[in-house]
């Protein structure tokens, strides 16, 4: 069947292998060609069918977790623990770089009002009050 020759020259050329799932249809020009017959249609369509069907079942089969072998385990859980050590390392540097953020801001709001207070003496040394110039 020249169908059949095609089917094995694309599997030669690299196009995918025949298998039992492969339906080939011939094509059909009028009810009177080869292949015309109804019944051969139909069988070529029930084929595809369960083909389609046999291929979703695979593809969910195969979408299944699948059981992690106790080495994978064992590495998963001690890079879980690394995580976790360096996300309390982490948190343990933010709380110290806040502290020393706090203490910069209060040295910060200390000297502008250091630096407020010595332009107000300096306007009033300037304005004649001389006891603001010690």
């Amino acid at each position: 069947m020249p169908a059949e020759r095609n089917a094995k020259k694309r599997w030669r050329a690299g196009f995918g292998a025949p298998d039992a799932l492969s339906v080939v249809i011939p094509a059909v020009s009028s009810p009177h060609s080869a292949g015309g017959n109804p019944a051969t249609r139909t069988l070529a369509i029930v084929k595809q069918i369960a083909a389609l069907l046999l291929l979703s079942i695979a593809t969910e089969v195969s979408a299944q977790p699948v059981d992690e072998d106790v080495a994978h385990r064992a590495d998963r859980q001690q890079t879980e623990a690394l995580n976790r050590r360096v996300a309390d390392d982490i948190a343990r540097r933010n709380r110290a770089n806040a502290n020393g953020q706090d203490s910069y801001e209060a040295a910060t709001a200390r000297y502008a009002r250091q630096l407020q207070e010595w332009r107000r003496r300096v306007e009033a040394c300037r304005a004649g009050y001389y006891d603001a110039c010690e």
